[in-house]
């Protein structure tokens, strides 16, 4: 294991809770970490998880730079999906959804793919989203029903804003909006607006059904896993 990769099981346990913030961070000190110690690849495959949590506009210079770094088409692809997802254009993400499917990443080609769509969907091309929507559907059955947040939305009617998805997930983990306003520095008010148009556009009513649709981790589980004793 590369120097950094050691973090990845707190970084996920966080995102699948809704604390996409603190994930980034996290991932973003182990791949400080990594670049410290010359982990090139490490750095890439942590560096990939910030852009994949909503980060990607900060990682995807530092990316391309490592895909020239690092032997092999994964790199590459790592790069094209990070520059795609910061750019949020529908044809850089279905050519993301491409690079990683050659390269056997079906799950960031599902990523990809699912991005693609909602950005289709904004720009009002139904036709285009549905196709895309389809093809995001069918890697995930072959990552042994994989979830993640970049998947998460990908039923609903609209894409949610950054600030709605991480306000549902967080929601659907169990946390009390009086909670999630002290996580975030927001409002209840505010907070409750933003679950309320999340709700709407996920076609739910309910803080159990929002959960059902995201799948988050439950709330009893703590985000951060037992230290083994030695």
């Amino acid at each position: 294991m590369s120097a950094g990769e050691e973090r990845l099981g707190d970084a996920w346990l966080l995102a699948a809770r809704g604390h996409l913030g603190e994930a980034r961070s996290l991932l973003t000190a182990a791949a400080d970490l990594a670049r410290t110690t010359g982990h090139v690849t490490g750095e890439a495959l942590l560096l990939t998880g910030v852009a994949r949590l909503g980060g990607a506009r900060d990682v995807a210079d530092r990316l391309a730079g490592l895909a020239h770094e690092c032997d092999g088409a994964l790199a590459r692809a790592r790069a094209r999906l990070a520059a795609a997802l910061a750019e949020d254009e529908p044809g850089p993400l279905g050519q993301a959804a491409d690079a990683c499917q050659a390269v056997g990443a079906d799950l960031l080609a599902a990523e990809a793919a699912t991005a693609a769509a909602a950005a289709w969907r904004r720009a009002h091309a139904s036709r285009r989203a549905a196709a895309v929507t389809h093809r995001a559907g069918a890697a995930p059955a072959r990552c042994e029903g994989a979830r993640t947040p970049l998947l998460a939305t990908a039923r609903a009617a609209e894409p949610l804003t950054a600030r709605e998805h991480e306000i549902a997930l967080l929601a659907s983990a169990g946390n009390a909006s009086k909670d999630i306003a002290g996580i975030l520095a927001l409002s209840v008010r505010t907070v409750d607006n933003h679950l309320q148009r999340a709700y709407a556009k996920l076609g739910v009513t309910t803080r159990r059904e929002l959960a059902r649709t995201l799948r988050a981790v439950p709330a009893g589980e703590s985000p951060h896993p037992p230290r083994r004793r030695t």
